[in-house]
């Protein structure tokens, strides 16, 4: 078959669900068309004498014993179960989890399906088939909602508490929310429903927000020295996250309270200030000569003071 069986083993172990289903597809196919000679024993009219005289013909012939057939038969012919696409559609677009999505649609369809429930392996290919995986579809469907729904005034914690499952650790929804990506607004772009232009000016003037809190609330918080467990208490948020907005976005909070002085301490010192009176005045900082030139060292990547003073100096105004 061209195939080097250990090779092929390695191969499909180090695979994704979808290409090791293409590569065993492709070589059953192979060994139906170059290895077995395909002769239509009988006709039925339906599925049901199909599946019944299966298991009678596998008996009869011993084709398990003989490695031909794993198991008794009646598996086999399986019609494609076709669902209802654009209802899991609505369902992602409500917040729902997979496993909500398959109680409803249990509920509602398992009628229509040969009086069965929908499997949960069903569902997963369905959607590996439209949308590559359960994330993709949230981003898909989603995330334009959620984009919307904050560009239209709605508050950030509503839209997660509405549309979110509690019970639910995974998908775009919770990764934006609890580990402080922000948004973006890129699907306005394709949108033959907006003016393209005037919307993109509009949205780039748009603030962003961290885990539903505006970037500049996140820097006056830094500049002020406000504790991360006082953020906690203000805005509800775990301590964690809090942490995690601050590492991923500005760099730690340190980034955004060194940028402030550093640029506060230039503009005052052109004004005609001292470091001294920058630090205890502008900074209200106790004034220790020790702490006052490891504050500057710190705010000015290893300049001392007087290379700061020398640096920017008043005349140069």
């Amino acid at each position: 078959m061209g195939y080097n069986i250990e090779d092929l083993h390695l191969s499909l172990q180090s695979s994704n669900v979808k290409k090791q289903f293409k590569m065993l597809k492709k070589i059953i196919q192979r060994l139906k068309t170059d290895y077995f000679e395909v002769i239509v024993l009988e006709f039925h009219k339906n599925l049901e004498t199909a599946v019944k005289r299966e298991i009678q013909l596998i008996a009869e012939h011993k084709y398990i014993s003989i490695g031909l057939n794993e198991c008794g038969g009646g598996q086999g012919g399986l019609p494609y179960i076709f669902l209802p696409l654009y209802d899991i559609v609505g369902m992602i677009v409500l917040g729902c989890t997979q496993k909500k999505i398959l109680e409803i649609l249990n509920k509602l369809y398992s009628n229509d399906f040969m009086n069965s429930k929908i499997g949960e392996n069903t569902l997963r290919r369905r959607i590996i088939e439209e949308c590559e995986n359960w994330v993709n579809a949230q981003r898909l469907f989603l995330k334009p909602v959620v984009e919307a729904l904050v560009y239209l005034g709605f508050s950030d914690k509503k839209i997660y508490n509405t549309l979110s499952s509690p019970h639910s650790k995974e998908g775009w929804l919770y990764k934006w929310w609890k580990k402080g990506d922000k948004l973006d607004f890129e699907f306005w772009i394709d949108s033959w429903e907006l003016d393209i232009r005037r919307e993109n000016e509009r949205l780039l003037s748009l603030e962003v927000k961290f885990c539903g809190i505006f970037k500049s609330k996140w820097e006056e918080w830094a500049i002020n020295e406000i504790p991360n467990n006082k953020i906690a208490e203000i805005s509800g948020l775990l301590f964690n996250t809090i942490v995690s907005v601050y590492k991923h976005n500005f760099g730690g909070r340190n980034e955004i309270l060194f940028n402030y002085r550093r640029d506060k301490t230039i503009k005052m010192r052109k004004k005609g200030m001292s470091l001294k009176n920058i630090y205890i005045s502008i900074f209200k900082k106790t004034y220790y000569p020790s702490n006052f030139r490891r504050d500057f060292k710190a705010w000015f990547n290893g300049m001392t003071p007087e290379q700061i003073e020398e640096r920017w100096s008043p005349e140069e105004v």
